[in-house]
């Protein structure tokens, strides 16, 4: 997926993002597959620590449009929710 994900300066910094690309979807007992259009949409925060270790977590929504003649979703679009959090760590020179 491509997108693009904005943020806010400072030690706590919030950020959004939307992702636009294809899924790749799998029934491995019915030996079937599929390749959907997505769409991911979420927001979090990035907290920084002590150096260039800090905290983030987020949350995502995403919606897979389905094929009508799809093997796997067999026409019916997909929703789901994932939350997330972690540690980061710092490269580069910023």
């Amino acid at each position: 997926m491509v997108g693009v994900r904005g943020s806010s300066p400072g030690c706590v910094k919030g950020f959004g993002q939307v992702f636009v690309g294809a899924a790749k979807l799998s029934a491995p007992d019915f030996d079937a597959s599929e390749t959907d259009l997505a769409i991911q949409a979420g927001a979090g925060v990035n907290v920084s620590g002590a150096g260039r270790v800090g905290l983030r977590v987020g949350v995502d929504y995403i919606r897979i449009m389905a094929k009508d003649d799809g093997d796997v979703l067999e026409g019916d679009d997909g929703n789901g929710f994932r939350v997330s959090a972690g540690v980061t760590f710092g490269i580069g020179g910023r």
